[in-house]
């Protein structure tokens, strides 16, 4: 995708419609329950390790772990919806290679499914 500098990009912007879309309500209330300052720092962090440009998460924070970290957090499809739309609109203001977006969006469409199937408890569906 182009290094530590586009993927700090893309999640760069990704924050930002989290920050300022109004259509996102539902998960940016989830968002606001965490402490800001440490997942504006955690959140590039992870995607550098996730797609192979840096490995300072693992040496600064441990495995990933993303069940444990998402535990709490609520797991549906209009969180889902909510996250897809940022980040759509992410890669929409990043990635100008059209085909590759198009493979980026579908990879994290089945990435946030995938989320919401295995780490939503049975209350959740």
């Amino acid at each position: 995708m182009g290094g530590v500098v586009a993927v700090d990009a893309l999640t760069s912007r990704f924050l930002h419609h989290l920050h300022h879309d109004p259509d996102v309500a539902d998960l940016r209330a989830e968002h606001q329950r965490f402490d800001a300052a440490r997942f504006t720092e955690r959140f590039p962090a992870f995607f550098r390790l996730w797609f192979g440009v840096d490995e300072a998460y693992s040496q600064q924070f441990g495995p990933p772990r993303l069940r444990a970290r998402h535990d709490g957090v609520r797991m549906d499809s209009v969180v889902l919806h909510d996250w897809l739309r940022c980040m759509g609109r992410a890669l929409d203001d990043v990635v100008v290679d059209e085909a590759l977006r198009e493979e980026m969006r579908a990879f994290f469409h089945g990435v946030a499914l995938h989320a919401v199937e295995a780490f939503a408890t049975p209350s959740d569906s």
